[in-house]
């Protein structure tokens, strides 16, 4: 399969950029070969390719009777992260599909992906159309606990001027085993600097919200004060640290929001990533 560049309409680049089925980045593809194999990094015959709202690519690998998921194609490092109709695994990259079963798939031809993320493939030689319930989980946030009562109402935070610097915005965990975790910071830093004629006043960070599992807040910045940079004392900052722990062999999406006293200021929003694997035996 080739990716063509293109940024005109209607398209006129005809050098592909990037080629699937024929190697990876590091066993360098080649738009000059044609090999036929099983592998992470080969296709045999492959029959439909579709791209997911998140830019993940999946192939009908025809000939070999499965369905590969490349994460992030277009920045991806060619090879396959995911395989479906080899076992319920997901991660057997080695072996050719075949047979029928509730993991098999034989001679997959047309897929396609529902506004919800499930993926469905025509089992062609199997007589059957299966369907995947969501390959890349998104998070979706929790509703926040209600209090039942209180002795005394709670203030609403003073709106301020200032401005909030959150880095970085995407918080990529990489792979992790299921079973294990990884904590990544953020860091928040009131951007703000003391002028002669303008003081800033100190940001309020309120809280952290839309976190849910497997992510999670494991240190917080709540009811953190941050002063602004000022002549011989450094900005205020606070750091914010994350866990991704995942139940299950797959792809996770999240949102971490970010919530202060800053007066007519956007919400600042951290993309949480991670990819779940499962454990080596």
């Amino acid at each position: 399969m080739l990716e063509f560049d293109e940024a005109s309409n209607p398209p006129a680049n005809t050098t592909p950029r990037l080629v699937f089925g024929q190697g990876s980045i590091a066993n360098p593809a080649s738009f000059t070969t044609a090999t036929c194999d099983v592998s992470q990094g080969n296709l045999h015959s492959p029959s439909m390719a579709i791209l997911d709202t998140h830019g993940d690519l999946f192939i009908s690998d025809y000939a070999n009777s499965r369905v590969l998921q490349y994460d992030s194609a277009e920045t991806g490092d060619g090879n396959a992260t995911r395989v479906f109709g080899v076992g319920a695994a997901g991660t057997d990259f080695v072996d050719e599909g075949g047979g029928v079963g509730d993991a098999k798939l034989e001679l997959p031809d047309q897929i396609a992906l529902d506004p919800s993320g499930n993926l469905y493939v025509t089992d062609k030689a199997n007589n059957r159309v299966v369907e995947f319930d969501q390959p890349v989980i998104v998070a979706t946030p929790t509703a926040p606990a209600t209090a039942t009562a209180t002795a005394t109402p709670t203030a609403t935070p003073t709106p301020v001027t200032g401005k909030l610097k959150v880095s970085p915005n995407t918080l990529n965990f990489g792979d992790v085993a299921m079973g294990g975790s990884k904590t990544r910071p953020v860091k928040i830093t009131n951007a703000g600097v003391v002028k002669k004629k303008k003081t800033p006043l100190p940001i309020l960070i309120e809280m952290e919200s839309g976190v849910s599992s497997p992510f999670s807040v494991s240190q917080a910045c709540d009811d953190d004060d941050l002063g602004p940079k000022s002549k011989g004392v450094p900005a205020g900052t606070c750091t914010v640290m994350v866990t991704f722990k995942p139940t299950a062999a797959t792809k996770y999406r999240g949102t971490m929001t970010i919530e202060d006293n800053v007066e007519g200021a956007s919400e600042h929003s951290v993309k949480l990533e991670g990819v779940g694997k499962a454990a080596k035996e």
